[in-house]
């Protein structure tokens, strides 16, 4: 079975690095931001995530993040702290 790992973000840029490295071996990783200050979103794409924006909220992080994924099984985890 192929895995879609969705993470919720918010202003986790410190975090994420390591965070995305211990999860290297999803088939996919989304990072779903709520609008983060820190640069998160353009550390998560350049360390190969895809990522998805909109408003903060952990359900609907969560359902942007499951929209997006392409697998067929999905890994909810909170923001890697």
């Amino acid at each position: 079975m192929r895995i879609s790992a969705v993470l919720p973000t918010l202003n986790d840029a410190g975090l994420l690095p390591a965070c995305l490295q211990a999860l290297r071996e999803a088939d996919e990783i989304i990072v779903s931001d709520g609008g983060s200050c820190d640069g998160t979103p353009d550390i998560a794409r350049s360390l190969g995530a895809q990522v998805v924006t909109g408003s903060p909220g952990i359900g609907a992080q969560l359902a942007r993040g499951a929209d997006a994924a392409c697998c067929e099984g999905l890994l909810f985890l909170p923001a890697c702290t």
